[in-house]
Formats: C-alpha cells, structure tokens, sequence
C-alpha cells in the first residue's frame, strides 16, 4: 500500500488480487470479533439481543465478508449484510459467504454506506472509521442510525494518534494512507452525538481505540 500511494495513487484499499483479499478476511472477522466480545460489557444486552429471531448485523467496508461470516457463525440465527464499494471484494465476499453455506442469512451489496436505505432493521454496527474519509464518514452515520433499531449497538473502530514531532506526523500518514485520517475519540463522539447516538464512550484496548454507541 506504501508504494502505491507514493506513486500517486488515491488513499484507501484498492486491493486487486482475490487471493489477498480472502487471507484479509480470514484474519479480520477473528479480529473484529474479538473486539465486538470486548465492547459487550459496554453495551449490556448485547449478546442475548444478537441471538433473538430477527436480529441483524450490519458490516460496513466488508471486504472477503471475514466479519459477515464470523458473526453469522457466532450466533446460528443471526441475519448479517456487508456492504463494500469494490467490484472485486464483493464477488469474492460472496464466493466466501456461498462457501461458508450462509447464503439465506447473509447478504453482500456493492454499496456505498452513505447509499444505505434501511430503516430500523439492524441490532449491531460495525463500522471502520480508519477507512472512511471523514466527510464520508459524516455523511453516512445519521444514515446508519436510522438504519438501527431503538436500542441498537454501535461499534466503531478509529485511527488516534497520541504522539507528536515526527513520530506524530508519521502515524497521521500511516492515518491518511488507509483512507479514513486520524479521528481524535472526543471528535468520533461529537460526530456520533451528531448523528443521533446516545451512551457514547471510547473503548480503549490492547490493538487501539474503539467508540461505542446506542441508538
């Protein structure tokens, strides 16, 4: 990715190899999930709310559908939409999901978040600011609350940057790179606000800072 944006290209994923995009996905939805189990205590109700008739999870940037596929697996009656503006991640997303034998429960749309239409269908959010440029990422979470469902969680990781000097610049680059840019946790939890979540709070843990929030 380094290269490729040295080179001129736009910041952001731009993955064009399947086979890249399937060991991403493989190794996100254990990481995604392992933060979703850290957050619940944050979010009380959470885990018996995801296994009631109905309930619904929403993906945003799904890639492989990693995260899709770990959630439907995690909770057997779970119906889960990934959504992802790249061609190629969502053909593959859907080979994994047909492959995993979760086409009835799992849907993949090549679809901008700021594009989504739901209305209070959705029990849990993922969202990965780091890849969401902030205008976007603006634009699209008053849109993902009416997505939700009273009571609903929302967990969004972000890219913060501590430090300052060089090494501060360095990390907003590394920031920058992936497409999202640095978010400080007190400008996520305005944005959040903003939107119309409730009971927002930053969630720090050992691989970075995660916001969580209620419709």
């Amino acid at each position: 990715m380094q290269s490729r944006y040295a080179e001129g290209a736009p910041a952001g994923w731009a993955d064009t190899d399947p086979e890249l995009i399937r060991s991403r996905g493989a190794a996100s939805g254990a990481v995604v999930l392992s933060i979703l189990d850290r957050c619940r205590p944050h979010l009380p109700g959470l885990a018996e709310r995801l296994d009631q008739p109905g309930a619904a999870f929403l993906d945003v940037g799904t890639g492989a559908a990693g995260v899709v596929i770990a959630m439907c697996q995690a909770h057997p009656g779970l119906r889960a939409v990934g959504l992802d503006i790249s061609e190629l991640a969502v053909t593959v997303a859907r080979e994994q999901v047909a492959a995993a034998g979760l086409g009835d429960r799992a849907e993949i749309r090549e679809q901008s978040v700021v594009a989504i239409e739901d209305v209070d269908v959705f029990d849990l959010l993922w969202v990965p600011q780091p890849f969401l440029p902030e205008p976007v990422l603006a634009e699209a979470l008053p849109r993902l609350h009416r997505a939700a469902r009273r009571g609903a969680g929302l967990v969004m990781a972000i890219s913060t940057n501590n430090e300052s000097g060089v090494s501060g610049a360095v990390i907003d680059v590394r920031n920058l790179m992936t497409g999202g840019g640095t978010l400080p946790a007190q400008e996520a939890g305005a944005l959040l606000r903003k939107a119309g979540f409730s009971g927002v709070e930053p969630v720090v843990l050992p691989g970075g800072t995660v916001m969580v929030a209620r419709h």
